[in-house]
């Protein structure tokens, strides 16, 4: 088995593993640009597509070669790990300072008050600043909503299906007092108990409200049920919008010249 300089075997297997550490090739920012370019736009059905390890590698490699091929574009050879890792620093920069470059480009593409665009493209660029808080706002709202919303149906489900329980237990204790015992000398006189035949009908006459208030029941959990659909439907085309106004936010970032 071959190994490398520092003792570790070359399979292969893990292109993240430790090596000694390389001085990062240096990056212009028409590269960084280009590399957003044939990430987020022109190859990225690669990205989409891929389903392991290796193909997200193998893609990026497919961004190295085009890049390598562009002459004066970088000052030394690229690999996949190495753009990999140039496109996590540009987040990184994004997140940790609100002066780099990225930065400012991203912020042009969503102001009005930058001086050097021109006019017309303040205006194209407008709504789609306008559509992208819009829909965030929106899907953190719906995420809100889905959040909490089972828990409240629930209960209210619980509250309901356990309300007709306790009005039949209610009504039916009036039916038996509704025909008051008769005294005591009364019982001992007459030779007939035919006054305690008739409390059977009246626990069958009970019994017929609970089995009417299934149907209800049924039909406030099939309620139930829609809503919370309708809801996901929502969700879901929240997170579209999304996906589709961050896209063109990162085509605006790599069609902008430097």
């Amino acid at each position: 088995m071959a190994t490398s300089r520092d003792g570790e075997s070359e399979t292969g297997a893990n292109i993240h593993r430790k090596r000694p550490r390389e001085a990062p090739p240096q990056w212009r920012s028409q590269a960084s640009q280009e590399l957003l370019r044939l990430r987020f736009r022109e190859l990225r059905g690669l990205f989409d597509d891929a389903e392991t390890v290796a193909d997200v590698h193998e893609a990026w490699g497919v961004v190295a070669s085009r890049l390598n091929a562009r002459d004066g574009l970088l000052d030394e050879q690229v690999d996949a790990v190495n753009c990999s890792d140039q496109l996590t620093r540009l987040r990184q920069q994004w997140q940790d300072s609100s002066t780099t470059q990225l930065h400012l480009m991203m912020a042009e593409c969503f102001s009005t008050s930058v001086a050097t665009q021109p006019q017309q493209q303040e205006q194209r660029q407008e709504p789609v600043r306008s559509h992208f808080n819009r829909a965030m706002e929106q899907a953190m709202a719906q995420e809100a909503e889905a959040g909490a919303s089972p828990k409240r149906q629930k209960t209210t489900e619980t509250t309901t299906s356990v309300a007709p329980k306790t009005a039949v237990g209610v009504s039916t204790p009036p039916r038996l007092e509704s025909a008051p015992p008769p005294p005591h000398d009364e019982i001992v006189v007459s030779p007939e108990p035919a006054s305690l035949s008739p409390e059977p009908v009246p626990q069958d006459e009970a019994q017929v409200p609970v089995e009417d208030e299934a149907i209800p029941r049924q039909d406030e959990i099939m309620r139930a049920l829609e809503r919370r659909s309708q809801q996901m439907e929502r969700l879901a085309r929240s997170h579209q919008t999304l996906a589709e106004a961050t896209q063109r936010l990162m085509e605006a970032i790599v069609n902008r010249q430097p």
